[in-house]
């Protein structure tokens, strides 16, 4: 917390760095957050697979406390997979996402 507040984390390297410090804190929502912050940054300078590890990584560490911030992770995920031309790891299902147009019961929406 202190390297976020003092130093002033504007850009990867040191958000994944300290992604890394919550990772080995076993402070897991903190970390994943910050995985996927680092994740998007690498997105937009088209380093496509260090994208996709960092948001592996804080998918899997990601609860559904935010769900918000996971549907939008796995979209950009998806979206990398697509740039690289992996269509069938860009629509393979995703654990813990609710196919579209299905409610937690599995009734259609439309129904």
């Amino acid at each position: 917390q202190w390297l976020e507040r003092e130093a002033g984390v504007h850009n990867e390297l040191h958000i994944e760095q300290v992604a890394r410090h919550y990772d080995r804190g076993r402070c897991l929502e903190q970390a994943a957050a910050r995985y996927i912050k680092a994740a998007s940054l690498a997105r937009k300078r088209y380093e496509n697979r260090k994208a996709i590890d960092l948001f592996t990584r804080g998918l899997s560490y990601l609860g559904d406390a935010d769900i918000a911030l996971k549907v939008q992770a796995f979209h950009d995920l998806g979206t990398v997979y697509d740039i690289l031309g992996e269509y069938d790891q860009s629509a393979s299902p995703r654990p813990g996402v609710v196919p579209r147009g299905r409610r937690s019961g599995g009734q259609r929406l439309d129904a």
